[in-house]
């Protein structure tokens, strides 16, 4: 595994890794035995981005809002099934969120890759899914895009209602790719990569094409990053553990 590697080369600042949810967030808790910290053993060098994430629906569907779709849940004999990328990613996490805070039963069928769920979703084999990546699909006429998951619209798809708005105030999700080293890394060169980061993140041509990749750039300090894996590896121990997922 890349993270194990990384958190155990020598802390030179010549070897470095791209955290993500998974590896950052929900693995600890997914694993019964991890072979990394992913809080310990690496120190932040800065935030690259963050991704939100879009509750989608098939647009053959009668799903206009949240709540229809809550309700088709709590009618159709055996719940809702949804699509995910993988066991563990923040778009199967996003599902069992739903699921929960809006008590409807809810089957979570994981796929190897987002585009194949993507495409069950639109041939009305899922109900729902949550992704960034599928938004062609909805520029496309093939889903439809119900909410962002946050509590604030995304400005890069701003005619999209957050969650808050449909009646979910503490719904957030979002995907996040930072750099971090491993744990001991000279401060003098973590610092020195992270302004290279903070000034590319503050350059308006930078944050344009980030947002045409539907990611938000984020120039954060590194005291900042290392706050920011700290709060969400922790904000989602409780729903990994409640969800019974556990990576195969």
């Amino acid at each position: 595994m890349a993270a194990e590697h990384v958190a155990r080369s020598a802390p030179d600042g010549y070897t470095l890794f791209v955290a993500q949810f998974a590896s950052h967030a929900a693995n600890k808790w997914l694993y019964d035995k991890l072979s990394y910290d992913p809080i310990k053993d690496f120190t932040a060098v800065g935030m690259m981005a963050e991704t939100p994430f879009f509750l989608l629906v098939s647009s053959q569907s009668n799903i206009q809002s949240v709540q229809d779709l809550v309700n088709l849940g709590k009618q159709k004999p055996g719940g809702l099934s949804f699509g995910s990328s993988a066991i563990g990613s923040p778009i199967h996490i996003a599902g069992e969120l739903l699921r929960m805070q809006s008590n409807t039963k809810a089957v979570h069928v994981p796929y190897k890759g987002a585009g194949p769920a993507a495409t069950d979703l639109v041939g009305g084999n899922l109900d729902f899914m949550f992704d960034a990546t599928a938004m062609s699909l909805v520029k496309a006429g093939k889903l439809r895009a119900l909410a962002v998951a946050d509590s604030e619209r995304w400005h890069g798809q701003p005619t999209v209602p957050s969650m808050a708005e449909q009646g979910f105030p503490n719904f957030r999700v979002k995907g996040f790719f930072t750099l971090v080293a491993p744990a001991g890394t000279p401060e003098a060169i973590l610092e020195r990569l992270n302004a290279i980061m903070v000034e590319y993140a503050r350059r308006p041509d930078v944050q344009a094409k980030m947002t045409g990749m539907q990611v938000s750039a984020l120039p954060l300090s590194r005291q900042q990053t290392d706050a920011y894996l700290l709060k969400e590896s922790t904000r989602w121990e409780q729903v990994v553990k409640t969800s019974g997922a556990k990576a195969e």
